[in-house]
Order: C-alpha cells, then sequence, then structure tokens
C-alpha cells in the first residue's frame, strides 16, 4: 500500500456485455420513513454524495450523505 492512502477491500463481478461492478458493503443507507423517493430524486439528479469512514484494516461505513455538500444525515457511530 502507498504511504498516505486508502484501502477500502471490494467484491467484483462480471455482468452482462462483460459490464464489471464492485461492492463495498456501503451500497445501502436507511433513512427515516418517507424520506426515501426525495433522497433518490435528488441522487438521480447527481445532487448526493457520501462520507466514508475507513479504517486501518479497510473496513468502511458511511459517515455523512450529503445534499450539495451539505451533511443531511449525520452518523454518529464515527
Amino acid at each position: 500500500m502507498i504511504k498516505g492512502s486508502v484501502y477500502m477491500p471490494g467484491r467484483s463481478a462480471v455482468g452482462r456485455m462483460s459490464q464489471v461492478s464492485i461492492k463495498y458493503g456501503i451500497e445501502n443507507y436507511f433513512v427515516p420513513e418517507g424520506e426515501g423517493r426525495e433522497l433518490e430524486n435528488f441522487r438521480n439528479q447527481g445532487d448526493i454524495s457520501m462520507q466514508i469512514a475507513v479504517d486501518t484494516s479497510g473496513a468502511s461505513g458511511i459517515k455523512a450523505v450529503l445534499l450539495n455538500g451539505e451533511p443531511l444525515y449525520v452518523e454518529t457511530l464515527f
């Protein structure tokens, strides 16, 4: 590993037409009931991003969901 880099292991899969996908175990995030559809709309517009916490062994978790760069949901576990 390169000093100062972040290591996050994933699982790759090859789908139809040789399309490769990588799963990191952080693909799902649960929001309060009734708020998911609006969040999906923002995601589809490209307005959603995530802050990811990664420990020294490569284990990761969603630290915050951002809407246009501003925290929308913040996990207090990190």
